[in-house]
């Protein structure tokens, strides 16, 4: 599909359809083309028309939660960039589990300032460095990490 302009894409997911049609407002007052979806089903039949620059999403949903989604996103479209946010304590558990299969993430908490997510994006589309990295490492104290190496990621199916 080719781009109608020249705005970075972002998809934004969420099952709190008022997180995610705020952030959406947000981003396309701030310049850029945000797009919502509510389940990260919804995000993966989206995607291929919208081929978005960027995934912002919401880690605990039913259904396909924000990690496998990313995952998926990062198979599908390997340049995406990727931010997970998350108000759930268990985070760092998913976290973990998605490190053991070979993919590794921030997950940034929720609530957060739209300044401070503004901020994050900017740096991670706009920076030198994330034009060659997918997901570069933030020391920023709201972010979510999981220490260690990732191991050599399997080919995966998304759903």
């Amino acid at each position: 599909m080719s781009r109608k302009t020249d705005l970075q894409r972002v998809m934004v997911v969420d099952d709190e359809s008022t997180i995610a049609d705020t952030l959406v407002l947000i981003l396309n007052k701030s310049g850029y083309e945000a797009t919502a979806a509510y389940s990260g089903e919804q995000a993966l039949e989206l995607a291929p028309s919208i081929e978005p620059d960027l995934l912002i999403s919401d880690v605990a949903m039913k259904g396909i939660d924000g990690i496998e989604t990313a995952i998926c996103f990062q198979n599908l479209f390997p340049t995406c960039k990727i931010i997970l946010f998350s108000g759930q304590a268990n985070a760092a558990d998913l976290l973990a589990n998605a490190r053991k299969k070979g993919y590794s993430f921030e997950v940034l908490r929720k609530p957060m300032d739209p300044s401070v997510l503004l901020s994050h994006i900017r740096s991670l589309l706009d920076s030198p460095e994330a034009k060659t990295s997918s997901n570069p490492k933030s020391a920023d104290p709201g972010v979510i990490s999981v220490a260690g190496d990732a191991p050599a990621r399997p080919v995966s199916t998304c759903h």
